[in-house]
């Protein structure tokens, strides 16, 4: 269980108010009579077989507190709320439980909900909260419920980080439904590069189907989203594979055979070409190319002359 600002009395945050719970201010009176009308009802309920006695007195409490809740239109000069008032007669919100946060820290949590958290168990708005909450992408779901006296407990689900995104000069952590997460940082360099735009909304479909193939999903350094119609392959040996816009899982399937069989991602070539169906386009190195040439050159001339 946090207890709100249980180390220190709350203090002005120039953030969005006060964290935690406003102690009442103003109107004195109506609080007073309500706590002296709280406290009678407390100590008749606590003798045995007085039990009954008390109810008159908290039923008095509960009509004057709803009667004034009822007539005061926030616009007194004392600024006596209904907030204040429930947490002037014992109500106020003094605990916040939040389970199931890893990315999101339970003082974000009190922070989001500053405003919310300094009235009273009555007037807390537990859809209001959880609508609030939702605004930060990193939370998938939030449940909201009361736990009387005075607790609000949220059980939360966040999003977990799936790979990291690069569009135009933005590099930022995407979750597997291709939420934007937040800006990337060196501990999501472990995740897969997708990069194009577009290419978070489609990743997940496209990483699954790379994990049946693990030779290819370990030798590659990134994924690239072209014109919002197909995948380009960029392995850490600067191979890039082509691949077509329809069939790329069988494509997928023929390079890992082909990876399996030949070990052609360890050719000195720099591109395959799987864009057409009948054929593989291979485009060598450069010097690579060249060096064949002139062979091949040599090969012809030698073969000339003993003609």
């Amino acid at each position: 269980m946090r207890p709100l600002n249980a180390d220190k009395r709350p203090t002005p945050d120039t953030r969005s108010g006060e964290v935690g719970v406003l102690p009442v201010s103003s109107g004195r009176f109506i609080s007073g009579l309500s706590n002296r009308l709280m406290r009678k009802a407390k100590a008749h309920l606590q003798g045995k077989g007085k039990w009954i006695y008390g109810l008159p007195v908290v039923a008095a409490a509960f009509v004057g507190l709803t009667a004034f809740s009822f007539f005061d239109d926030g616009s007194s000069n004392d600024g006596v709320s209904s907030n204040s008032m429930m947490s002037a007669v014992g109500f106020p919100i003094r605990s916040l439980i939040v389970n199931g946060s890893n990315e999101v820290a339970a003082q974000d949590v009190e922070f989001t909900l500053a405003s919310q958290l300094q009235g009273s168990m009555f007037t807390f708005d537990t859809d209001m909260a959880r609508e609030t909450l939702l605004q930060n992408p990193w939370l998938k779901s939030a449940f909201v419920r009361k736990v009387y006296p005075d607790t609000i407990a949220i059980d939360v689900v966040e999003r977990q980080p799936f790979a990291f995104w690069k569009a135009s000069d933005a590099i930022t952590v995407i979750a597997r439904d291709g939420v934007v997460l937040g800006e990337a940082s060196p501990e999501h360099l472990k995740f897969p590069q997708v990069v194009g735009q577009g290419a978070n909304l489609v990743a997940s479909e496209f990483m699954s189907v790379i994990s049946r193939f693990p030779e290819i999903g370990k030798r590659a350094s990134g994924f690239v989203r072209v014109a919002h119609r197909r995948w380009d392959i960029v392995f850490r040996n600067g191979i890039k594979v082509l691949l077509p816009e329809e069939g790329w899982q069988e494509a997928l399937a023929d390079l890992d055979k082909m990876q399996e069989q030949k070990s052609i991602l360890e050719r000195e070539i720099v591109q395959i070409d799987m864009r057409l169906p009948d054929r593989l386009v291979l485009r060598l190195d450069e010097q690579i190319a060249q060096e064949r040439r002139d062979r091949l050159e040599k090969i012809l001339k030698r073969s000339w002359h003993r003609t």
